[in-house]
């Protein structure tokens, strides 16, 4: 095996040498401005991410409104008198029985259409006492329904 270093002729004429740029003085800047940003060394897991509000603010949203919004709707709870709360348990039984059947229509291939406009149909009166009865606390407590 012929060594390289004893012979300049052996010598690969392959890649050519390369040829950088100097560093550009901006791009140095702003990778020291960079390193120096975080000054703990340690990467920051949430990036370039801003807070909510910073975030919100720029887009023209008003953040104590907003919060004030979704408190309101987290914290609305629906109070029901014992006939309500019955006949509320007596509609999601309803609703429980037509699930129990379409399941069991589909488990045995039997025809589905009539038992899921059931379903529906039991689902949307739930939802409709559901309703009328947080309409009826928002108007006891004096608050407008929708908040």
């Amino acid at each position: 095996m012929a060594s390289y270093e004893s012979s300049p002729e052996a010598v690969p004429a392959g890649r050519p040498k390369l040829m950088l740029k100097k560093r550009d003085p901006a791009a140095a800047a702003k990778a020291a401005a960079e390193r120096s940003a975080s000054a703990s060394g340690k990467p920051n897991p949430f990036g370039a991410a801003r807070p909510r509000e910073e975030t919100l603010k720029a887009k023209g949203v008003d953040v104590k409104l907003m919060d004030k919004k979704i408190e309101a709707k987290t914290t609305s709870t629906t109070r029901m008198t014992r006939q309500q709360r019955e006949e509320a348990d007596q509609l999601s039984q309803a609703v429980r029985e037509a699930e129990d059947a379409l399941r069991e229509a589909n488990e045995n291939e039997m025809p589905e259409n009539a038992l899921r406009e059931t379903l529906a149909a039991k689902r949307k009166i739930l939802n409709d006492f559901m309703e009328q009865v947080a309409a009826a606390n928002m108007q006891k407590v004096g608050g407008a329904p929708g908040m």
